[in-house]
């Protein structure tokens, strides 16, 4: 079995959009995984507004597990803003947390990569002896249903213009028009540096997180914003613009 179709047996079509496209706004932030650190995404969205008053923020999936305030940054991004639009993108640490509440029993592995942190911020704590099941009915009867609406229609990637946005990059093998959510989301495309962009990709630049690196990494068709926020404490984002390069920004 191809290690495609190992993930795709795993993490199967999607039940969330594919792709949502966008017009380009005035101010076009993407940012980087966040996993939970609220205090850099404070920081962060601070600077944001003080140079682009009224901007569209992208989070690029992961924004939950790992550090403390995965509960918070949910919140966060359901909190009404008059000058901020914030939209998030699926990340494969949203995804596991979806297989936990659909089927807890197989999906233990959520809790050791993060899922434990995140139950905290709900005031969940697994107790001796108890089950998967009842530790996600605890969780369940604690999320809002925006809370838990917003993880069930995360796409998996949005289209600004010339700027293609998703978790994990995308596959190097294949059309863009024929990857889901084993591509989009899971395979770390972003460890590969001289990695062949998609056929269908044209002038397009592909903007992703997923493979956490100490800096920003611009090279050819894509931008990878993940420089480990939960354990580097740096954070990081780009201004994307229509006609001219990128602007970059890392709180620490």
């Amino acid at each position: 079995m191809t290690f495609r179709k190992l993930l795709k047996k795993l993490h199967p079509g999607p039940d969330q959009p594919l792709w949502i496209d966008h017009d380009m706004p005035a101010a076009l932030w993407a940012v980087g995984d966040v996993h939970g650190r609220m205090d850099l995404y404070d920081r962060l969205e601070r600077i944001i507004r003080s140079q682009t008053p009224e901007a569209t923020i992208v989070l690029l999936g992961d924004l939950i597990d790992r550090g403390p305030g995965s509960r918070r940054m949910l919140e966060r991004v359901l909190t009404p803003d008059a000058r901020l639009q914030r939209l998030t993108i699926l990340g494969n640490h949203e995804d596991m947390a979806l297989r936990f509440l659909d089927h807890p029993e197989s999906a233990e592995r959520w809790l050791d990569h993060g899922g434990t942190e995140a139950l905290a911020d709900w005031g969940i704590r697994r107790t001796a002896g108890e089950t998967l099941t009842a530790l996600r009915n605890r969780w369940q009867a604690c999320l809002t249903w925006e809370e838990h609406d917003l993880l069930r229609r995360m796409p998996l990637g949005r289209r600004f213009g010339r700027y293609l946005l998703t978790h994990a990059g995308a596959a190097a093998e294949m059309p863009l028009s024929a990857q889901g959510k084993a591509e989009l989301v899971w395979q770390r495309h972003g460890e590969i540096d001289d990695l062949l962009p998609p056929i269908d990709l044209g002038d397009r630049i592909v903007v992703h997180g997923h493979v956490p690196g100490k800096v920003i990494r611009a090279s050819g068709w894509r931008i990878n914003l993940d420089t480990g926020a939960w354990k580097s404490g740096r954070l990081s984002a780009a201004r994307l613009f229509a006609d001219r390069p990128p602007e970059f920004v890392t709180v620490a």
